[in-house]
């Protein structure tokens, strides 16, 4: 049985490994590094996972993570967590001014990657 060659979705302009990410609606894959946006369908180059793809990629999603924890979804949504929101999906509506902080450096931090991987 031949072995499977493993592969990454990678952005189109930069060659750098998209994240998939729920953040901005109908917009699934996100670029760290040039900062664009697409839908599932489509996105980016599928290429063979090479060690420094894998590498880069571990790098990138820890990176992400630790952002995306504190960025707010650009579109309608809900929080299951919050009473305000029950029955809704509009939680931006009652943001709390931690919220608002911590997505604005987020959203900074976000910016200041773009172009760190070139």
């Amino acid at each position: 049985m031949p072995k499977e060659i493993k592969q990454i979705t990678v952005c189109t302009r930069c060659k750098i490994p998209l994240i998939w990410t729920f953040l901005w609606p109908y917009k699934e894959y996100y670029c760290i590094n040039c900062g664009g946006h697409w839908g599932m369908m489509g996105a980016g180059d599928y290429v063979k996972l090479t060690p420094e793809l894998k590498a880069q990629n571990k790098v990138i999603l820890r990176v992400w993570k630790s952002l995306r924890f504190n960025l707010l979804g650009r579109g309608d949504y809900g929080m299951g967590n919050c009473k305000k929101c029950a029955g809704s999906h509009t939680h931006k509506n009652h943001l709390s001014k931690s919220e608002i902080r911590k997505d604005k450096l987020a959203t900074s931090m976000l910016k200041k990657l773009i172009g760190a991987w070139n």
